[in-house]
C-alpha cells in the first residue's frame, strides 16, 4: 500500500518583494501574518516585505514570514491531515509540521523560531561559518571532495541531501569556497547561501544545549496527530 507524506518547505534566502503575491492574493496568508504581528510585536508585513533583505534573512523576520505564508496557503487549500501518513519539512518545515500536526499552538511556533534564532547568533555571531548548495555533480563525488577537504585540517559536513546530484554542505566558509572549485573541475556548480549558521552538522551542539535551556525545558507540547519526520 502506497503511503503519502505531506511536505513543508525550509528556509530559504528571501529577496525584496519575494512571495508578495501570496500574501495579496489570499486573505488566509494575511490572517497569519496579523497573528504573527500580534505575537511578535512588530508588523511582520512591514518587516518581511522591506527592502532590507540582511534584517530579513539574518534575523528571525524571514523565518517567521515563511512560515506564516505556509500556514495560510496549508489553510487556503483545506489540506485534510488524514490523507497523509506522514508530515515533513526539511529544516523549518519541520517546525511548521509540528504546529500544523498539533504539537503546539502557532505562538508557540514563533517563539520557538525567536528563541531558535537568538540561541544561534549567540554562539555564532560571526561570518566564519556557513552553507554552500552544491548541484551538478554526484552525491559520492562531493562526499569524495568534501572527505579530502577535511583530511587537509578544514572542517565540511553534510546539511541536506536534496538530489542525487545535489547536496547542502555546511561549516567553514573558507573549505566551502576550496570546495567550489574542486566541485567546479568536476563539472558542478557551488551556490552559497547567504545566511546560515553550521546547520545540521555536530557543531551546533552548543545551540541545540542553549535552546533547550532557554526555550524547550519552559514548555510543554503534545504528540502529533500523525508523525512527524525530521532531517
Amino acid at each position: 500500500m502506497m503511503k503519502k507524506a505531506l511536505i513543508l518547505p525550509p528556509q530559504m534566502t528571501i529577496r525584496t518583494g519575494h512571495l508578495l503575491e501570496y500574501y495579496n492574493q489570499f486573505e488566509e496568508v494575511q490572517s497569519y501574518f496579523d497573528e504573527a504581528s500580534e505575537v511578535l510585536g512588530i508588523s511582520l508585513y512591514d518587516s518581511f516585505f522591506s527592502d532590507n533583505e540582511k534584517l530579513i534573512n539574518e534575523s528571525h523576520i524571514g523565518r517567521c514570514g515563511i512560515v506564516s505564508i505556509t500556514c495560510g496557503l496549508l489553510k487556503r487549500l483545506n489540506m485534510n491531515l488524514e490523507e497523509y501518513s506522514f508530515i515533513s519539512g526539511p529544516s523549518l518545515g519541520s517546525i511548521t509540521s509540528g504546529y500544523i500536526s498539533g504539537s503546539y499552538s502557532f505562538a508557540t511556533m514563533l517563539q520557538m523560531i525567536v528563541s531558535m534564532v537568538d540561541s544561534e547568533k549567540a554562539i555564532y555571531s560571526d561570518d566564519r561559518f556557513g552553507n554552500y548548495m552544491f548541484y551538478n555533480i554526484s552525491q559520492k563525488k562531493l562526499l569524495e571532495i568534501m572527505e579530502e577537504t577535511n583530511k587537509q585540517g578544514h572542517y565540511v559536513a553534510p546539511c541536506m541531501f536534496t538530489a542525487d546530484n545535489q547536496m547542502i554542505i555546511t561549516g567553514e566558509l573558507t573549505a566551502l569556497e576550496k570546495m567550489g572549485w574542486d566541485v567546479l573541475k568536476s563539472g558542478g556548480l557551488g551556490v552559497h547561501i547567504p545566511y546560515s549558521p553550521p546547520a545540521h552538522s555536530s557543531m551546533m551542539g552548543e545551540v541545540r544545549d542553549l535552546f533547550k535551556k532557554s526555550f524547550m525545558e519552559s514548555h510543554e507540547f503534545e504528540n502529533p496527530s500523525i508523525p512527524n519526520i525530521c532531517n
